[in-house]
């Protein structure tokens, strides 16, 4: 069932050997964190290394981004309360709705 012999109690890591491998796992986790990931998420660069690499950029663009989607929503929520809030005075025949998306990200809806 197995390709391999079970090791011997002498092969197998001690409890010092453990605990100084998870520590030093733990430290490079912690490093990377800040180093790399908080500024390429978050735009926080507590060490500086983040905008040496380019990483704290990319962390404004994104919170950018999330900004511009919070936007877009509120105006699609507030333009869909305020067609809901609408009397109609008599039934449409016919309705065709036209939405434009440009590239720099404006969103157009056009009813007709």
């Amino acid at each position: 069932m197995y390709n391999s012999d079970m090791p011997t109690r002498a092969q197998l890591p001690s409890n010092g050997q453990l605990i100084r491998s998870t520590l030093i796992a733990l430290v490079s986790a912690a490093l990377i964190l800040v180093t790399v990931i908080l500024p390429a998420e978050y735009a926080i660069d507590p060490t500086g290394v983040g905008r040496a690499l380019g990483l704290t950029e990319m962390g404004e663009i994104k919170a950018q981004l999330e900004q511009e989607a919070k936007e877009d929503e509120a105006r699609a929520q507030a333009l869909a309360s305020n067609l809901s809030s609408r009397r109609r005075l008599y039934p449409l025949q016919r309705l065709r709705i036209t939405v434009l998306q440009q590239l720099s990200g404006k969103t157009e809806y056009l009813f007709h």
